[in-house]
């Protein structure tokens, strides 16, 4: 039986190396892949830091309505954090909420008058955050409230300077915040976010287009049949093409995990902050996806077991992306509450990852767990593949 299994491993294996645009997309993609979620994240916070800097270091023109109202003190804060307010007399409202200007403000009638008298005077800022460049956005809108704010803190402490009152006497504690994140911290915390999604595509791309190949595409090509017709039975075929999908599917498993930590170690501190990814994120990340792999890959070959085309097989499995990328998200924002939260399918083998790349540990009972479950699914369903594998149906179902 083995030996049959075997030579249809190798039989598909071979098959696939020859095709050799598809191997490149198997090798190159993950590689791409890997640079990508190594360096793309940080590389993008850098820039919209950048932007964000160079921003703040220009005069910001902020469209105005009632300048004539804003009293002098309002003026003097404004162009002390190099603010210009420019009068418009069109639709303001209008104005930023089409995104022409990211922020606003509406000076009533009264304004100057009531601070002078030390009334209560009220502003409009109107601000639209989710136009133009977001970093800009942010930082235009809060250049413009601190400006407002330090207005504020100006006009209380000149109101209690005139009544003899220590401005001091308003806070009552004055709290320090120191942040300690370390950089490993951050990269750690990152990694926890980016691993999963990444775990996940390679799991679900990896071996993708040699399950359907092997299966689907046999039955569109007509060459399926010359292998039914041999001595080896349903259980033998579908094992050595199982397979040949699983170790296809390691290949670029194995590239990812090692591409991105060679280019996070190898790229500028001002590209990744100089985080390292450590051996065992590496090699954990391998091992929570074997097991998730050969789960995937199953249920990729139930659904394209019963495909006549590769067109339909491609529809039929675009869903489990969602299926292993949704759970892999999960673990990030609500972690697991106990070991029983590992048995979830997809949800505790991210949350492994998780473990590994914000603790540089292997939690050995967690990893057996999600392992167990994976296998558990993987066996379950081979045993349903088993029962679509019926060549009679497989020659006839056209």
């Amino acid at each position: 039986m083995w030996k049959r299994i075997q030579n249809i491993w190798f039989k598909e294996l071979m098959d696939t190396t020859r095709d050799r645009k598809g191997m490149a997309q198997t090798l190159l993609l993950p590689v791409i892949i890997g640079l990508l979620y190594a360096a793309l994240n940080p590389l993008l916070l850098n820039v919209m830091e950048s932007r964000a800097e160079e921003s703040s270091t220009q005069t910001l023109e902020v469209m105005a309505q009632g300048t004539a109202n804003a009293g002098q003190e309002l003026l003097d804060a404004m162009q002390h954090a190099d603010i210009r307010l420019e009068e418009y007399s069109g639709d303001l409202e209008a104005l930023v909420q089409e995104g022409d200007h990211v922020v606003g403000l509406i000076i009533p009638e009264g304004f100057g008058a009531a601070v002078t008298n030390e009334q209560p005077a009220q502003l409009r800022l109107l601000t639209n955050p989710n136009s133009g460049d977001v970093a800009v956005t942010s930082a235009s809108i809060g250049r413009v409230q601190e400006a407002l704010a330090v207005f504020e803190e100006t006009l209380v402490a000149q109101r209690l300077a005139q009544r003899g009152i220590d401005p001091a006497h308003l806070h009552a504690v004055n709290v320090e915040n120191q942040v300690l994140t370390t950089p490993q911290q951050e990269g750690s915390f990152n990694a926890r976010l980016m691993l999963p999604i990444l775990i996940g595509i390679v799991v679900v791309t990896g071996g993708l287009f040699v399950a359907l190949d092997v299966t689907a595409g046999e039955k569109e090509r007509g060459t399926l049949e010359a292998l039914l017709v041999t001595p080896a039975t349903d259980a033998e075929i579908f094992g050595g093409k199982l397979l040949a999908v699983f170790s296809v599917t390691i290949v670029p498993l194995v590239l990812t995990f090692i591409a991105y930590a060679v280019s996070t170690n190898l790229l500028p501190e001002s590209g990744v902050g100089n985080v390292e990814v450590p051996l065992m994120t590496v090699v954990g990340g391998i091992a929570v996806g074997i097991p998730l792999a050969l789960a995937v890959n199953v249920l990729v070959m139930i659904l394209a077991i019963r495909a006549k085309t590769i067109k339909d097989a491609q529809s039929a499995v675009t869903p489990i992306s969602l299926g292993v990328l949704v759970p892999g998200l999960a673990p990030a924002f609500v972690p697991p509450s106990g070991l029983l939260a590992y048995l979830i399918p997809g949800y505790g083998s991210t949350a492994v990852l998780g473990e590994i790349a914000g603790t540089g540990q292997f939690p050995v009972a967690p990893y057996i767990l999600s392992a167990l479950t994976c296998l558990v699914f993987a066996g379950v369903g081979i045993a349903v593949a088993l029962r679509l594998f019926d060549r009679e149906r497989l020659l006839y179902s056209r």
